[in-house]
Order: C-alpha cells, then structure tokens, then sequence
C-alpha cells in the first residue's frame, strides 16, 4: 500500500533520477539529495524529505520554495495566472541529526519521493564500517579519488537507516619479552 501510494504521488509530480550522496567526514555525515523534477504544478507541494535534518544548502527551479512543515520539507510552486506547473533540477545538500550509541554513529529519515532510489556514501577513511540496513545489492569500492565508498539500493520503503563506526581500530603490537634459547650438548668419549 504505502509503495503504491508513493509510486502514484511520484507519477503525479514526474519526478525521475533521484541519487542520495553522502559523505562521512570524522565523525560527521553530510547528504546530497538530488532529482529532477519534470512537473511540479501550483497549489501541490512535494514532500522530499522527512527527519530531523538541518539543511545546509538549496538550489532550487525558478519560482519553488523549499518550505518545512514540522520534520517535513517539502516542495512549493506558487505558479502564476499563466504558468500553473513548472520543471527543473533539484538539489538539498543536508545533514541529519545523528544518534551516538557506544562507539557507533546512526542516522534516520524518509525520503518518500519515488520508490527506487540510490545510496552512496563515501569515507574519509580506509575500512571504515557502514552498515546500509536499508539497502539492497550493498557493495564496498573505492571512487574516483580513491576513497572507500558503500553504496546500495533503496527499494519501495522511504525509511533510509544507516550507521557507522566513529573510528577504525587498527591493533598494534609491542614486544614485552623475548626469549632466546642455546642448547649445547657435548659427549666426551670415556665418560
């Protein structure tokens, strides 16, 4: 029920290649919701994103207005006498509020635009552990500049869940003691 009513609210308002790109830098992680939309009409708002989230940077169609609503944000078309809908790219650079739990960081919110969606997170260290519970055909691999990056697909659920080890433990040893042992044996004849 919920992926028909999200594939029809998608099919109203044409959305088409949404990507979600993040990236853990320290301790922190900052997302890039990307989308084109090929029909946002007047008097319609679009929800694109649900959580707590402190957005961070905008860049919007001419005429739309991202406007929040209690943990929603949605977009806004106020159109014209002339121009009822409009149509253009989309991209919301934010971050999500983070929970801390032991050494592991986690983060949480919907993104109910369309059904299928890509996740991609890059790491600013080497072995960092993510975990995508959300995300099917999970995959680890480096990017273009080398990085580690996970990355998977969102199916029909606008849940997106991630998590991620804050540091990477690397085990260093040190020697305490060492022994060295010379037996020597000698046999004398007559004795």
């Amino acid at each position: 029920l919920v992926a028909a009513l999200v594939a029809a609210a998608a099919a109203a308002q044409d959305i088409e290649s949404l990507a979600l790109d993040g990236q853990i830098a320290g301790d922190h992680l900052t997302l890039e919701l990307r989308l084109a939309v090929k029909r946002l009409r007047a008097g319609e708002p679009l929800e694109v994103l649900d959580g707590q989230v402190a957005v961070l940077e905008v860049q919007l169609p001419p005429g739309v207005e991202l406007v929040p609503e209690g943990s929603k944000l949605r977009l806004v078309y106020a159109g014209g006498f002339w121009q009822r809908e409009t149509a253009g790219d989309v991209r919301i650079r934010f971050a999500p509020l983070q929970k801390t739990e032991g050494d592991k960081q986690s983060v949480g919110f919907a993104v109910p635009v369309v059904a299928t969606r890509r996740l991609s997170v890059v790491c600013d260290r080497t072995g960092l552990e993510v975990e995508l519970p959300c995300a099917r055909d999970v995959v680890r691999d480096r990017d273009a500049n080398g990085a580690d990056r996970v990355s998977g697909y969102l199916g029909f659920s606008p849940e997106v869940a991630l998590s991620w080890k804050t540091a990477v433990r690397k085990l260093e040893s040190e020697l305490i003691a060492s022994c060295d042992a010379l037996t020597a044996v000698t046999v004398a004849p007559g004795t």
